[in-house]
């Protein structure tokens, strides 16, 4: 089931304009009539990417958080979160990480 609805939501959200291998920022809060998938707060603005590692690597560069606590979770088709960066995994300080897939042909 989620990959199917990953599928819809991905086709849904690049139909909408939102571009392959970049952020998008929610700039708003989301009320329950614009909510598109469930969110576990409804007080957090949410950033999503729909990233594609056939081509390379994806490289992420997260800024100093200024003390302040962010997370970002990285989760695949499955929905598995298989790696979350943020305040409390990899500290406050401005890091960049590269996200590499498997090679052709593997999976």
């Amino acid at each position: 089931m989620p990959l199917i609805e990953f599928a819809q939501q991905r086709a849904a959200r690049t139909a909408a304009g939102l571009k392959v291998n970049a952020l998008h920022h929610q700039r708003t809060l989301v009320t329950a009539e614009e909510q598109f998938v469930t969110t576990p707060n409804s007080d957090t603005l949410y950033s999503q990417a729909w990233l594609n590692l056939e081509k390379g690597p994806v490289t992420i560069h997260v800024p100093a958080s200024g003390g302040r606590y962010f997370c970002v979770p990285l989760m695949d088709m499955y929905s598995n979160n298989f790696a979350i960066l943020g305040t409390r995994t990899s500290g406050g300080a401005a890091r960049t990480f590269s996200l590499v897939g498997p090679k052709p042909g593997e999976r």
